[in-house]
């Protein structure tokens, strides 16, 4: 029993022509597996694969600490200085193939948007409250929170007061597992959450702004920053 989710206008069916005030709109399908797998449609006022210019490309570096001796560690992380923003100050702590654990305490805004195209994400909120803005709408968040992020995502922070996060970025599906659900999909009497307790984009704001948008994604082991001239954020409406 998949949930059902609907955000602003969408037409009565799919792949059919569907306009905002005579301009024609383009649908994109954002799956999770192709066609097959979990996906969305949405409808943007301009086309999501135009770009103005590419920027730079920006390698992911990892220092790997090799220990001399096989031992118990005691990571103490909750004194890491505050740096760079919810992007750029993560501190990558571990990784293998199929995950990868960071912290981050920024100090700074993102003056860009962000889109993870090699993995999911997810956010915990171990301080702070603020907005997640994304091409889906706004998530409120708060302590205590964990943030799904589905691979593809644009998105921005926008914090309110001091924050800590603990970040999880993984190249394969982020998913509710099987053994909490039962064969129409709704989660188990012995899971440790349940529906109430997932809140999906609470409001979607469409932006029709021009100009230079600076988006960065991550794609081949690095970051790559393109600049769009319109507003990521065009998205009139969504189901999925």
């Amino acid at each position: 029993m998949p949930f059902y989710q609907r955000l602003g206008e969408v037409p009565r069916k799919r792949h059919i022509q569907f306009r905002d005030n005579g301009t024609l709109l383009t649908e994109e399908v954002m799956g999770m597996e192709g066609f097959v797998g979990m996906e969305s449609i949405l409808y943007h006022l301009q086309s999501p694969c135009r770009v103005m210019k590419i920027g730079g490309f920006e390698e992911i570096k990892r220092d790997e600490w090799v220990p001399d001796a096989h031992a118990h560690r005691h990571f103490k992380t909750y004194d890491i200085d505050a740096e760079g923003d919810e992007i750029t100050g993560r501190r990558l702590l571990m990784w293998n193939n199929d995950v990868e654990i960071s912290l981050a305490r920024p100090k700074e805004q993102m003056d860009y948007f962000f889109r993870n195209g090699e993995g999911d994400e997810v956010v915990f909120v171990h301080e702070g409250t603020g907005t997640l803005e994304t091409i889906f709408g706004n998530v409120p968040y708060k302590e205590g929170d964990y943030i799904v992020i589905p691979r593809g995502t644009t998105y921005r922070f926008k914090p309110e007061g001091e924050q800590r996060y603990l970040v999880f970025e993984s190249p394969g599906l982020i998913e509710i597992p099987k053994r909490y659900r039962n064969q129409y999909g709704q989660i188990l009497e012995g899971a440790p959450y349940y529906h109430r307790d997932i809140h999906p984009p609470a409001e979607l704001n469409t932006h029709r702004d021009k100009g230079e948008f600076p988006v960065k994604v991550r794609v081949r082991g690095g970051y790559q920053t393109y600049v769009l001239d319109y507003h990521p954020f065009d998205v009139v409406g969504w189901d999925g």
